[in-house]
């Protein structure tokens, strides 16, 4: 396991000291953000990212992006206690409740467990509960048994798509096996988990982002980065999804391979980050003089290596990436990332979403959901 120098153990006391004095700042900006959006965003949109002037773009109920709103503010209320947010989130994810039966997307588990499954983990509703077990149904009608794993996107009628994406939809799948004892939905899970495992990761640890199936035979037809700076290249976000998606994946089988993929993507992750500690949107970018950055993998990996941490037995790995994602959030809660200014309504700036089509440098939406998660884990691990 080769890991920086610059995350060597030991290092991380002042830095903690630092981050914890930030966090109730970075939750009363999260706060104030919340609100403003509260006001400004009809209740049947979501947002995405933002435009240039700092003002949220929508989305309907079936855009992928819609969970990550109301479960922003399930977040806050778990964190403030203040129950104006846990009504509007309630009133906001009322009207994704009709995307529990949507088997067009494998994102209904982002749609989902992002805003309902919170909404259940912090208020037990048993009518969440029923419409987190349909998205599974849903989710699951889209597995492949031949080629072993869940469809992404739809391409040509005669390939199967999968993007490293859906390892995070998993986690509906795993949940819900455990909750009503459905083990078909567990194997289904864990299957795409390893197949992915196999044929998504580099030897050097960096992943594709898309690989493309022989419908009939199952074989491999390509590999290739769809959202990156080439088709061999290594998408940031890719990479984060990876890490928190191998680490999600072996919490609930405590399968080695996975824990090893968990380990392989985020050493790959971790050792290619720039001095402040936020990858460019592709790790293959050469030329770096005002590439962009991309806040939401950086959120998203501190998100994934603190709970890698947490499940890591081996004390040398368990301080490793706990100073790794205090280094990305030191950097991510600092003036050149953390949005203060009003006109901003992201939490996080210099997000990048997709730079092929100009869409960078935004604020995110799933970028600040994954930053407070990452905070909220954060602030769990340091009051053990």
């Amino acid at each position: 396991m080769v890991l920086s120098p610059r995350f060597a153990v030991g290092q991380s006391t002042e830095k903690a000291k630092i981050l914890n004095q930030r966090i109730p700042f970075v939750f009363e900006v999260a706060k104030n953000k919340a609100r403003q959006s509260i006001n400004d965003i009809p209740i049947n949109r979501y947002p995405i990212t933002t435009d240039k002037s700092g003002k949220w773009k929508t989305t309907n109920s079936s855009g992928w992006t819609s969970g990550f709103f109301p479960g922003i503010l399930w977040l806050l209320h778990e964190q403030s206690g203040n129950k104006a947010f846990k009504q509007e989130a309630i009133k906001r994810q009322n009207n994704l409740s009709d995307q529990q039966y949507n088997t067009k997307t494998h994102d209904v588990g982002f749609i989902i467990f992002e805003s309902f499954g919170n909404g259940y983990r912090l208020t037990e509703n048993k009518t969440y509960r029923s419409i987190i077990f349909n998205a599974a149904q849903s989710l699951s009608s889209r597995y492949d048994k031949k080629i072993g794993l869940i469809k992404s996107w739809e391409g040509p009628s005669n390939t199967h798509q999968t993007i490293i994406d859906n390892l995070m939809n998993l986690q509906i799948l795993f949940w819900s096996a455990k909750n009503s004892r459905n083990p078909n939905l567990k194997k289904i899970a864990t299957n795409h988990a390893l197949i992915t495992a196999k044929d998504f990761i580099r030897s050097d640890g960096s992943t594709y982002h898309l690989v493309n199936y022989d419908f009939k035979t199952g074989k491999i037809v390509s590999k290739m980065s769809a959202q990156g700076l080439s088709s061999q290249s290594s998408w940031s976000r890719g990479q984060a999804w990876a890490i928190y998606g191998f680490t999600m994946a072996y919490r609930e089988t405590g399968d080695v391979t996975l824990l090893n993929s968990a380990r392989k993507t985020a050493n790959y992750f971790i050792n290619s980050l720039p001095p402040d500690f936020v990858p460019y949107w592709d790790f293959s970018v050469i030329d770096k003089k005002g590439a962009p950055k991309d806040s939401s993998a950086a959120a998203i990996a501190a998100s994934g290596l603190l709970e890698l941490a947490k499940l890591e037995k081996t004390q040398v790995y368990k301080n490793r990436y706990t100073e790794a994602a205090e280094n990305i959030l030191l950097s991510l809660s600092s003036k050149k990332y953390l949005s203060a200014k009003k006109e901003e309504k992201s939490i996080l700036l210099h997000g990048t979403y997709n730079k092929n089509v100009g869409d960078f440098d935004t604020g995110t939406i799933w970028g600040d959901y994954y930053f407070l998660e990452a905070m909220l884990k954060y602030i769990a691990i340091r009051q053990q």
